[in-house]
C-alpha cells in the first residue's frame, strides 16, 4: 500500500487491524472538508467511514455503528 494511503487509513481514519482478527476504528476530525472511504473490504465485511468537520460515521455492511466511551468503534469482532 502506498505510504499516503496508509497514512490516511491508519492515521486520519484511525483504522487498526489487530492480531486477533478484529478491526477497530477511531477516526480523527478534519479541520476542513471531508474524507469518505467506501467499500473497504475486510474479512468478508464492507466498511464505510465518513469524516467531516462536524462528525464521523462508520458503517459495516450498511449498519451504522456507535463509538465506545473512548471514541473507538469495534468494526469487525475478533475471530471466534
Amino acid at each position: 500500500m502506498p505510504a499516503g494511503a496508509e497514512a490516511i487509513l491508519t492515521g486520519l481514519a484511525g483504522i487498526r487491524p489487530h492480531p486477533d482478527g478484529s478491526r477497530t476504528i477511531h477516526p480523527q476530525p478534519v479541520a476542513a472538508g471531508n474524507i469518505s472511504i467506501h467499500g473497504l473490504s475486510y474479512r468478508g465485511h464492507s466498511v464505510d467511514v465518513t469524516i467531516t468537520t462536524e462528525n464521523c460515521q462508520v458503517s459495516v455492511d450498511g449498519r451504522r455503528l456507535s463509538p465506545g466511551p473512548d471514541g473507538t468503534i469495534l468494526a469487525v469482532p475478533p475471530r471466534s
